[in-house]
């Protein structure tokens, strides 16, 4: 079972803790397309580990420009949302950040 403080996922689900997405749904600097990337990186990455985020496929899937999906990813990782860095697994990735002002 999930932790209720983690971002969580298998094959078919996603499991994401509900003041996490209050809190998102709070910040009032987010465009749609924020939003739409956020979505996208939900079902991607998780809070335990980096994971490499391919910048074209996310463009495609989701008919934007890159640029544009550059900046909404600095624009969640500017506001604490995930954190760039790596691990032993990967050399440069991306994990959501649930800092104390999501674990309630």
């Amino acid at each position: 079972m999930a932790s209720s403080k983690n971002i969580s996922q298998n094959k078919d689900t996603v499991s994401i803790p509900r003041h996490f997405l209050v809190d998102l749904a709070e910040v009032p600097i987010f465009t749609a397309q924020v939003y739409k990337i956020l979505l996208f990186l939900l079902c991607r990455l998780d809070c335990n580990r980096y994971t490499m985020v391919d910048v074209r496929q996310v463009a495609e899937t989701l008919c934007l420009n890159e640029d544009v999906v550059w900046g909404a990813i600095y624009e969640l990782e500017d506001q604490g949302v995930i954190v760039r860095g790596c691990d032993i697994h990967t050399s440069d990735g991306y994990r959501f950040c649930l800092g104390d002002r999501y674990l309630r």
